[in-house]
């Protein structure tokens, strides 16, 4: 059986990002994409904390920053998606990101 998630990457490497313009779209269109067909959203976590921060109510699995840490790369990021994915059975995901990312 497919079981698919959104996986949404943030942009910007700064704390105060997460309410930065691009992380406000990147969250926007995670909530209209979780809402229209019903998925779970795996996001880095400027983007788990904008969605909080605008009361959007969607089933979310935030990817922290680690400690002492004060920025992660894309391949961290999608690495540990990966692994939540396989954790909670999903086999397929929908990718939101800057067009940088891509």
């Amino acid at each position: 059986m497919n079981k698919t998630c959104v996986i949404t990457l943030s942009w910007g490497d700064a704390p105060q990002w997460f309410h930065g313009s691009p992380n406000n779209a990147l969250s926007h269109r995670t909530k209209t994409v979780c809402e229209k067909y019903g998925l779970t959203a795996i996001t880095q976590w400027e983007i788990a904390e904008n969605l909080k921060a605008k009361n959007f109510a969607l089933e979310c699995i935030s990817i922290p920053l680690p400690k002492g840490k004060k920025y992660i790369d894309t391949y961290y990021v999608l690495k540990e998606a990966k692994k939540e994915m396989d954790k909670h059975g999903y086999t397929h995901a929908i990718l939101i990101a800057h067009e940088v990312h891509l």
